[in-house]
């Protein structure tokens, strides 16, 4: 159960990374890539609370663990959910007057150590209160800002963990058990690519974005990492045999990139054979989108502050009727208040 739940799950990190490089967040496959990675990260929680139990068959019957767990579940994320409405925003608000963009970043960064803390004091995983936080934060006005201040971080970050993964990498166990981890590589590409590109065709993509999101999801992730050492810390596999599927997961991490080139390349050709134009297969929502800010072909106006000039060409704007226009506005008050 463990090792086919840990061999489906994909790595966020490196999908939702080369989705940002190469602008395809906005694509088909690319919100369809990132839906089946939000729902893994949440799927790995039952499988940690899962491991202990198959561990101990002698313990709490099973319905009653996860019923339990469940219920850790639901008041931790209660809590961080109730808490962050109500006093976050006004948190951030205040920050933001101060001008500090020092205490702007250390609130948010506290707000998911906390959401993840918490979570992790209930016996929960806390990566999954960590990603409760981002979502909290997420949701206020201050979203764009916080992204920008935190870039920096997530490159470094994003780097500490491509080495880290790296290391759980060891050469001997490939040289000596490449009769087992190749093959066995082999059939998780090729079954979770199949599986894939099913669904996306089942559900309304392209096989052209089909193809490119089996890219993006075949591999392994970096959640089963850490499921296969916590199945052999609990005494469930054994250290060898948990060292193969670790060394498997890897190089199929390692691989994304190349799997992902290899799918854009020949969706490219396949989108070329049939004339469609349309940009890496964006879809319709998002050329509706974008028809709709550039009505009649004229783009739009773009205005910087919302002062007294800025609400008078605003006016005169309204007026026309037709014109389409985006404010720039950096005094959150005043962005509030035309807001509501």
């Amino acid at each position: 159960m463990l090792m086919g739940g840990g061999l489906a799950l994909s790595s966020s990190a490196f999908a939702l990374q080369l989705l940002r490089d190469k602008r395809q967040l906005g694509t088909r496959f690319g919100r369809a890539s990132l839906g089946v990675l939000l729902f893994q990260d949440l799927a790995v929680v039952p499988m940690l609370v899962l491991a202990p139990l198959l561990a101990d068959p002698g313990g709490a019957s099973l319905p009653v663990a996860i019923a339990e767990s469940f219920g850790k579940a639901v008041l931790a994320l209660g809590i961080v959910v109730t808490t962050g409405h109500f006093f976050l925003r006004p948190l951030l608000a205040f920050v933001k007057r101060s001008d500090s963009s020092e205490a702007f970043l250390a609130v948010t960064l506290g707000t998911v150590l906390l959401s993840s803390s918490l979570t992790q004091a209930f016996g929960l995983s806390e990566t999954l209160g960590a990603f409760v936080g981002g979502v909290l934060v997420a949701e206020t006005d201050y979203k764009h800002q916080i992204e920008a201040d935190i870039a920096p971080f997530r490159g470094m970050l994003l780097g500490l963990f491509f080495v880290t993964v790296g290391f759980s990498f060891d050469l001997s166990v490939l040289a000596h058990n490449w009769l087992i981890v190749l093959p066995l590589l082999m059939a998780v590409l090729v079954l979770k690519a199949s599986v894939v590109i099913l669904l996306g065709l089942w559900h309304g993509l392209s096989d052209a974005s089909s193809l490119q999101a089996s890219a993006l999801l075949a591999p392994g992730g970096e959640f089963a990492l850490v499921l296969f050492r916590l199945a052999e810390h609990v005494g469930i596999m054994s250290s060898n045999f948990a060292t193969i599927l670790v060394t498997t997961s890897v190089i199929s991490m390692a691989l994304t990139p190349l799997l992902a080139a290899g799918a854009d390349s020949v969706a490219r050709r396949i989108r070329q054979g049939r004339g469609v134009r349309n940009l890496e297969g964006q879809d319709q929502r998002a050329a509706a989108d974008v028809q709709e800010i550039t009505k009649g072909g004229d783009g739009f106006v773009a205005i910087c502050g919302y002062n007294m000039i800025g609400r008078t060409v605003c006016n005169l704007l309204d007026q026309e009727g037709e014109a389409q226009y985006i404010v720039f506005e950096d005094d959150a008050a005043v962005a509030t208040e035309v807001g509501t």
